[in-house]
């Protein structure tokens, strides 16, 4: 019998293609969601500042452009949370 003769470089090159072929090609869980994160603060926190800058524009003794536009960024950072996660994945 005789044994055909496998060089280390030959068993890495195959080993590395099977490696490779095996890895998946969706992005990581943890950066997915901590991408969300970043959008619902940063959507949440531009929100709720600009309502602040409008309440102090217009001297309102309430803080109501604060909350209107606090609430309206709460419901849109779960509108695109809500979005990615219904969205069938391909």
């Amino acid at each position: 019998y005789l044994q055909a003769h496998v060089t280390w470089e030959q068993k890495l090159k195959t080993f590395c293609k099977i490696q490779i072929r095996q890895m998946p090609k969706q992005p990581n869980d943890f950066f997915k969601y901590s991408n969300l994160f970043i959008q619902m603060s940063v959507i949440i926190g531009l929100s709720s500042f600009g309502g602040q800058k409008l309440d102090n524009y217009f001297n309102n003794k309430q803080p109501v452009f604060t909350i209107i536009f606090s609430l309206l960024g709460i419901f849109f950072a779960l509108y695109l949370v809500l979005k990615d996660f219904i969205r069938p994945k391909k």
